[in-house]
């Protein structure tokens, strides 16, 4: 329902997703299924037995991510652009990663390329990588031009 509506609103309004980390997780969630287009997520769970300030979500894959390194569909950032939160520190990370020299293409590259099944993914995928995480990178200055950086980059909890 992300893709087809904004429902970010009411999904702010409940305190049981927004209190802790668990929103901001499922907002990496949703980037790292966008970088690795896998389009299919259906399940995941929150593990919260102690203190949900400590919780984390545990994803439950399939396995149907790299699909066709040539397609990017930007309404799987849906949840992103609609709800404009995201880690200030994973986003600064990802913003990092798109460095000449330290770009997250290169870098999956490198580090597949030691696997002893390589090789794991066609060239093709590295720099659709480099791709999906600009259009991530630009929904977030979306973002920061429509509500401000404060409002948007936030620490580890979401503050409504």
């Amino acid at each position: 329902s992300w893709k087809y509506r904004n429902i970010c609103t009411d999904i702010l309004k409940k305190q049981r997703i927004t209190r802790g980390r668990f929103f901001l997780d499922l907002m990496e969630l949703v980037l790292f299924d966008h970088l690795i287009r896998n389009y299919d997520r259906h399940h995941y769970f929150l593990v919260n037995r102690i203190d949900r300030n400590m919780s984390f979500v545990v994803i439950v894959d399939n396995g149907k991510g790299f699909g066709n390194p040539y397609e990017d569909d930007i309404k799987c950032l849906a949840a992103i652009y609609q709800c404009c939160r995201f880690r200030n520190s994973t986003f600064n990370t990802m913003l990092a990663l798109t460095k000449e020299g330290n770009k997250l293409g290169d870098l999956v590259k490198a580090s597949l390329s030691e696997d002893p099944l390589a090789p794991i993914l066609l060239d093709d995928f590295f720099p659709a990588l480099d791709r999906r995480l600009l259009m991530f990178i630009n929904e977030i200055y979306k973002c920061v031009s429509m509500f401000g950086q404060e409002k948007v980059l936030v620490g580890e909890h979401v503050t409504t």
